[in-house]
């Protein structure tokens, strides 16, 4: 059955208050992923629940292989301070905001 839901990935880090407003809208999905994930296997995740249409980081790294995984990413943000470890340039190309 087809959902109108964007599907949302959060790190196990994010605020309770955080979750709970996005849990408060029934227009969105969650997935919760392990801060200290790999890289192969936050990919194969994302590909795995495609399409994922946002993602709050924390410290998980995030570019181009992720993009392609997700299939329809419509924001990227972050948990804390920086984008270090976001590919900006990838975001940018694809018009992705951040």
């Amino acid at each position: 059955m087809a959902t109108n839901k964007k599907k949302i990935f959060v790190t196990e880090s994010m605020s309770q208050q955080g979750r709970a407003l996005l849990n408060a809208r029934d227009d969105i999905e969650l997935v919760e992923f392990p801060n200290m994930i790999s890289a192969k296997d936050f990919e194969v995740m994302l590909g795995q629940d495609a399409p994922v249409h946002g993602v709050a980081l924390g410290g998980t790294r995030f570019g181009e292989p992720e993009l392609e995984a997700s299939k329809d990413m419509q924001v990227v943000t972050r948990i804390g301070v920086g984008f270090d470890a976001v590919d900006v340039l990838a975001l940018s190309r694809r018009k992705v905001p951040r």
